[in-house]
Parts: structure tokens; C-alpha cells; sequence
């Protein structure tokens, strides 16, 4: 059985919550940052990331093709309550952040783009098997 490494997933998982937590005012107000939407589609790109980088580590599990998919879910899940959260913890705790439906919403369409895109190459690869 191969051992997954969730190394990489769990550095990026530090990451996004660093950045999730940085005071909204630590944030340049012109330039690329004064994008109209930018937040959101930087919202659904990382937690696309965020969810992806968990893939590997359960392909390269010794799991079942079942195993890996309802496994896969249960992170997509638990990371869009991740985003859920973190929004409740920028409006309560982090300064000049707001909590934001929006944003809640991105994160889980990041999330689960992130899900079917890789449940898709799980059942392309169980189809590719020989039995």
C-alpha cells in the first residue's frame, strides 16, 4: 500500500487561512486589487487549489476507487464549511473584514468544481484499469 502525503495540501490549508485573516486594510485599495469581482474569482481559485491538492495524496492511497471518491467528498465538504467559517471569523474577529455570502458561495464553487473535475479522473482511471 502506498503512503499519501497530505504535506503540501495542509501547507496550502496555512496559507489560505493566513490570508483569510490578514486585516482588510493590509490590502492595496488600487491597481490589480481594484478589479471589479476579483475577490470572488480569487475566492474560487483557491479553494479549487485548496480542494485539488488533496487529490493526490488519496490517488496515491492504497483505497479503492469508492474509497477515494466518498473520501474526496467528505474534504470538499468539510473544506466549504472551512470557507463558511472562516467568514464568520473575519466578520467577528479580523478588522476591516466583513462577512460575506458572496464569498461563501465562491468558496464553494471553487470547491466543488474542484471535486467533479477530480471525480472525473477517478472514473476515467477506473475505467482505464485492467481487470
Amino acid at each position: 500500500m502506498k503512503r499519501a502525503s497530505f504535506t503540501i495540501p495542509i501547507i496550502f490549508f496555512i496559507i489560505t487561512f493566513v490570508l483569510l485573516v490578514l486585516p482588510g486594510n493590509e490590502f492595496p485599495k488600487s491597481g490589480f486589487f481594484s478589479i471589479k469581482g476579483l475577490d470572488k474569482i480569487v475566492h474560487t481559485f483557491m479553494f479549487f487549489i485548496l480542494t485539488l491538492l488533496f487529490y493526490r495524496p488519496l490517488t496515491a492511497s492504497g483505497k479503492n476507487v469508492g474509497q477515494k471518491q466518498k473520501w474526496f467528498l467528505i474534504i470538499a465538504i468539510l473544506i466549504i464549511v472551512y470557507g463558511a467559517l472562516m467568514e464568520v471569523v473575519q466578520f467577528y474577529f479580523v478588522p476591516f473584514r466583513s462577512f460575506e455570502l458572496a464569498d461563501i458561495l465562491f468558496d464553494s464553487l471553487g470547491a466543488s468544481f474542484a471535486y467533479f473535475f477530480a471525480r472525473g479522473k477517478l472514473k476515467v482511471w477506473k475505467k482505464s484499469r485492467p481487470r
